[in-house]
């Protein structure tokens, strides 16, 4: 399990952002990527799983692990 940022915490808190769980975009900004759309289309591909709500797709914290690796691949 990854360590939270201060920012995700307080996104937690405030209501923001779901607890078990990591937007493509807020994953994005923790891997200090420019931006999702490489993530975006590994979900796409089924590199790993995720969850869409809407227009936002998500990624449980337990699966963050394969999106580092899938990331140091490349």
């Amino acid at each position: 399990m990854i360590e939270k940022p201060s920012w995700k915490v307080e996104a937690e808190r405030i209501g923001e952002s779901l607890p078990e769980y990591w937007s493509l975009t807020e994953l994005a900004r923790y891997l200090e990527l420019a931006n999702s759309n490489y993530l975006t289309r590994l979900a796409k591909e089924n590199r790993f799983p995720t969850y869409k709500i809407g227009a936002v797709r998500f990624i449980k914290n337990e699966y963050i692990h394969m999106v580092i690796e899938k990331i140091k691949k490349r």
